[in-house]
């Protein structure tokens, strides 16, 4: 299989993935006290983090986006009306992965003195937190500036306290839980990420291939 057909097999999966964890988070909303979207999250950072490919990690954002506006046509709900609206369906998603990707890249150049598990915990837990954080904010600007009167004052203020911390800190904690086992069993090392690490260090992360491996 050609390095194209691999490329849009990873991407019609991812947005297969989303498509169905964003069916699966409509149906449990009911029985929770808030709309949460954090098995979407969960899947659309976690996808991206798996590789440390950014075209893969970009792609999810608009994968949730799409998945959003689909949502809302098949399955109206309360707030449909202004999700069919690919402004705040749509556009504010497309900065999940880029959000995720620096953060995860921040984080790993930050404790790159650190063992390799702590830092590659820490940077994929950064990732998580920055893309359901980012999620939030870019969403609800947009339910703002486009969702006309509902989405403005005190019903804004109650979504963001109801919404943003919980599924900040559950992302923050399950998307570590999904992609490292994942990396150990597709048997992806973070040496992988090092690239861009120029230098001594570099050198010596790469000398440490049994450690690398046991992630």
């Amino acid at each position: 299989m050609t390095s194209k057909s691999k490329n849009a097999v990873t991407l019609a999966m991812l947005a297969a993935l989303v498509f169905v964890s964003m069916v699966l988070d409509r149906y449990l909303s009911p029985y929770l006290p808030v709309s949460f979207a954090i098995i979407t999250l969960t899947v659309t950072v976690s996808f991206g983090m798996i590789k440390d490919n950014p075209w893969i990690t970009l792609s999810c954002g608009a994968a949730f986006g799409i998945s959003s506006f689909l949502v809302a046509v098949i399955m109206p709900s309360a707030t449909s009306e202004a999700f069919i609206n690919p402004l705040i369906s749509i556009l504010p998603r497309l900065f999940i992965g880029a959000a995720a990707l620096g953060s995860y890249r921040l984080v790993r150049f930050c404790l790159r003195r650190r063992n390799v598990k702590t830092r590659e915990y820490a940077a994929v837990s950064a990732a998580g937190f920055s893309g359901a954080v980012i999620n939030t904010v870019a969403t609800l600007s947009a339910m703002t500036l486009f969702g006309g009167q509902i989405f403005t004052g005190q019903v804004l203020k109650v979504l963001i306290l109801a919404n943003a911390l919980p599924e900040a800190v559950i992302t923050t904690v399950l998307v570590p839980l999904v992609v490292l086992p994942v990396r150990r069993a597709l048997r992806i090392s973070p040496k992988q990420y090092l690239q861009t690490e120029n230098g001594a260090h570099a050198r010596e992360e790469n000398n440490k291939e049994p450690e690398e491996e046991s992630l």
